[in-house]
């Protein structure tokens, strides 16, 4: 937000995509010889069970876990779009602090992430991902209440918080409970939904 700021909206895409390009090529290399040293010394794997077998318990709890992760999820991408007209129409500030607003939440991105994942590991993923959804709720209807100051600013670092403690315990339970062999597609239908999720929110919203 600094730099849009500072040298405008189309300069600031431009400063933050020639670094990204720049480690996309550098890791492209680093990955394609490691991988290449990876297949010359590979050994055959033995042949194994079936990697899909999976009981029916199993996928009922783990179909019931998606639906909670991924509404929370959708939930508070949903509410993130409007967080700029929030500012500008409700508490009246200027469009430049309404667009700099959305980096607090995701500046919980350096401590929230590790401390979601030692939470999941010390009391689970599925307390985790309870407790942040009984959470989101709350926090997404006191934003529209409290008064301008520091209320909406804890607010904002919360949904941050709530966002990526239940990435980290929500990829940490879906990795542990699916077989290797489906363990992709899970992870997949996963980021569809919740990215997806937030979308039709949105969609429904405005409409």
């Amino acid at each position: 937000m600094a730099v849009a700021n500072a040298w405008g909206w189309r300069n600031a895409y431009v400063a933050l995509g020639i670094p990204t390009i720049a480690f996309g090529i550098a890791f492209y290399i680093l990955l394609g010889r490691r991988n290449a040293r990876q297949n010359a010394t590979a050994v055959p794997r033995p042949a194994k069970g079936d990697d899909t077998a999976w009981p029916r318990s199993e996928k009922r709890r783990l179909v019931v876990f998606l639906m909670l992760t991924t509404v929370s999820s959708a939930i508070i991408n949903a509410t993130f779009s409007f967080i700029p007209l929030l500012m500008v129409d409700h508490f009246g500030v200027s469009k430049e602090m309404a667009a700099a607003s959305l980096s607090v939440p995701f500046s919980a991105v350096f401590w929230a992430s590790p401390l979601g994942g030692y939470l999941a590991d010390r009391f689970g993923s599925v307390r985790m991902i309870l407790a942040v959804s009984f959470i989101a709720g709350p926090a997404v209807f006191l934003l529209t209440v409290v008064p301008f100051g520091w209320p909406p600013g804890v607010l904002l670092l919360l949904f941050g918080v709530i966002i990526y403690t239940r990435m980290s315990a929500s990829e940490s339970f879906l990795i542990h409970r699916t077989p290797v062999g489906i363990r992709s597609t899970i992870l997949g239908i996963y980021y569809f939904t919740a990215m997806e999720g937030g979308g039709s929110l949105r969609r429904s919203s405005v409409t």
